[in-house]
């Protein structure tokens, strides 16, 4: 589902131009915030299931979430200069 709304989103907003980079790094966030988060969950994650049945708990996704927060922070600063750049008067 997020494949077509991202299809359709980049033909209504034919303005904004966002590199590959940009897309690769917001999937990147997007599937690593998915397993933080099933951590934080009782079940837990297993990490490396094929290798190893360790399950990895809320220790894992804790100090997780804050580097997620912060790569957030550092992949959507520059990309909302570049939305917003018309609307910013130098």
């Amino acid at each position: 589902i997020f494949i077509p709304l991202f299809l359709i989103s980049v033909v209504i907003l034919q303005t904004f131009h966002i590199t590959y980079i940009q897309i690769v790094l917001a999937l990147f966030l997007g599937l690593f915030s998915h397993i933080v988060l099933d951590a934080t969950t009782p079940a837990g994650v297993k990490l490396f299931a094929p290798i190893s049945s360790k399950k990895y708990y809320k220790n894992f996704a804790i100090g997780s979430i804050f580097v997620l927060i912060l790569l957030a922070l550092i992949c959507r600063i520059p990309m909302l200069f570049t939305i917003f750049e018309s609307f910013i008067n130098y």
